[in-house]
This record gives structure tokens, sequence and C-alpha cells, in this order.
């Protein structure tokens, strides 16, 4: 479903809400009201200042079932698209990048985290500036698992060409880049606002690449 397509269905879904509403409204002839001295003594067991309802106007109502529909949607109306490849293979190394877009932010205004990790890894450097989050976890065996997150505008990857491989992954939505080779697994994507990254010493099952790249959260 594409942006325009999103748009009519929240403007829709909207417009179908508001007609209910009124219709709904207009079968009600009385509305029941309280004494100012129970709205009173309802704000002093609450804490806070309790009013008598009052009727939403249908602009009012239909600000508010418009922002409801958009969270129905996902939201998606709003978000950036997710960005195409750009592969570049040398001699020693592979440059990957992602298309321009015309507004990218050169800084990351929003910082990303990850709510799941492989079991035994612990969290052993974290870095977070305008320009670049890195988490880094390492288990007892020494092994590394890195995230990171780069503002698009920023995203210039270079990986080892030697003695490896690569293709393409997908979890959910996202079309992941995976290089990789004996100790060196690179999964490389992003989310229409940043490039992403996970880097790690051993390869990464199905299972446990899905459930970090969901668990990233911001």
């Amino acid at each position: 479903m594409t942006n325009k397509d999103n748009q009519w269905l929240v403007e829709a879904i909207s417009e179908g809400l508001v007609l209910k509403y009124e219709d709904e409204m207009s079968t009600i002839e009385k509305h029941p009201r309280c004494s100012k001295r129970h709205y009173e003594k309802m704000s002093e067991i609450l804490g806070f200042k309790v009013k008598a309802p009052r009727r939403i106007n249908k602009k009012g109502m239909a600000a508010i079932l418009l922002a409801a529909a958009l969270l129905l949607t996902g939201c998606a109306v709003f978000r950036n698209e997710i960005r195409d490849f750009f592969v570049e293979v040398y001699e020693t190394f592979v440059k990957v990048t992602f298309d321009n877009g015309k507004d990218d932010e050169q800084i990351i205004s929003e910082t990303y985290e990850l709510t799941y990790m492989l079991e035994g890894y612990e969290q052993t450097e974290t870095i977070v500036n305008p320009s670049m989050v890195r988490y880094k976890y390492t288990n007892l065996e020494g092994n590394v698992i890195i995230f990171e997150q780069i503002p698009l505008a920023n995203s210039n990857y270079k990986v080892d060409a030697e003695h490896s491989d690569d293709t393409f992954l997908t979890i959910g939505e996202y079309k992941i880049y995976y290089r990789y080779m004996d100790r060196n697994n690179s999964y490389i994507w992003n989310d229409g606002w940043y490039a992403l990254s996970i880097y790690s010493d051993v390869a990464l099952n199905s299972a446990d690449l899905e459930n970090l790249i969901s668990g990233i959260k911001k």
C-alpha cells in the first residue's frame, strides 16, 4: 500500500467514525449531570479537578479520531521510505551505501537501544554521540556482538571482500545485506531514518537475528 493509499484510508476511517459518533449522539435526548458538590468531592478524593462531561463538537471529535486512525495504521503515512542498497565490490573490500534522500539528517536525534541479547552476553561498551550509537556485547568465550546506528546521510560501510561471500536476507519488513566469513559476520540495513548494522564474530541463526532486529527500540 502506498503512502497516498494510507492517507485515503486514514481519511475514510476518520470520516466514518465521526459520522457514527454524530449518529449515536443524536439519539441521546438528555445528558444527566451531577451536582457541583459531587464534582468538588470527587476532586478532593482523587487529587485532581473533576469536571462535568461535555459534548465534543464534530470538529474536535474529528481531530481525536484522526489521531486514533493514524495509530491504527501504524503511522506509516508519515514514515520515511526504507532505502535501497548500493554495493560496490573492489579487490579487497566491499562498499555499502544507501540511495540519498533530500532531507537526511546528519546527526542522531533518536537513540535506539537493544531490548534483546543472546544469553551469556553482557554489555561491555557504550558510545552515544550525535554522529553514532554503538553498543558492544561480549560473552565469557570472548565472542563479540556489536550494534551500530548512524545517520543515513553518513552511511558508508566498508567490509572485507577477501575470503568472504554475501547474500541478502529478509527479516520482517527489512532487507538485510549479509557479508560473512568464518569469524566476520556483518549485517547491514536501514529503517528509512538511520543506517543500522550488527557485527558478530560468530554466525547468528535466523531466530537470534530476528529477535535482535525486532528488539531494537527507540
